[in-house]
């Protein structure tokens, strides 16, 4: 075979052959920089994709305390909400004190926390399954207050804010 004849069997079968490797097809594709874009789903030897980042929320598991002041009232009830936590779930009791008054009581309640710091606990009133008051706020930067608003079973109920303070 002549150089000239070996010149053109290259020239006609280097595009099949290009073809074939950039597709994947050969058993030893040889893939230009970059075709990693071009790769199928399925395909041997693929790499798995990575797993997702696990969620992190921050703990709040501790007790809080705060004054809740009525609007247009005198009438004031202190807090105090110890928090038990595991991963996103919240629970534990809410204690309420009317201040200057010895009634109160203390109530279950339920909750979560997302990963932005978002608390939201719904509170067991006693009594009909439907008599829950809620509470829902923010938790500061530094983790050591949450801003929210505490909310009332009833019809008329308005949110009241409520900061509450490790």
């Amino acid at each position: 075979m002549s150089i000239r004849q070996a010149v053109r069997a290259i020239v006609v079968a280097a595009p099949l052959l290009l073809s074939a490797a950039c597709a994947g097809d050969a058993p030893t594709a040889i893939r230009p920089s970059g075709a990693a874009q071009f790769r199928r789903s399925g395909g041997e030897g693929e790499a798995p994709l990575p797993a997702p980042a696990p969620v992190v929320v921050p703990s709040v598991a501790a007790t809080w305390s705060g004054l809740l002041s009525y609007p247009g009232s005198t009438r004031q009830e202190s807090w105090i909400v110890r928090m038990d936590q595991k991963e996103a779930t919240l629970d534990g009791t809410v204690e309420r004190t009317v201040v200057g008054l010895s009634e109160g009581g203390k109530y279950k309640f339920v909750g979560s926390i997302t990963s932005a710091g978002v608390v939201t606990l719904s509170i067991d009133n006693g009594g009909e399954s439907n008599s829950r008051s809620t509470y829902r706020g923010q938790l500061s930067a530094d983790g050591l207050s949450i801003e929210g608003t505490f909310t009332s079973y009833g019809v008329n109920s308005l949110p009241i804010p409520l900061t509450l303070y490790r």
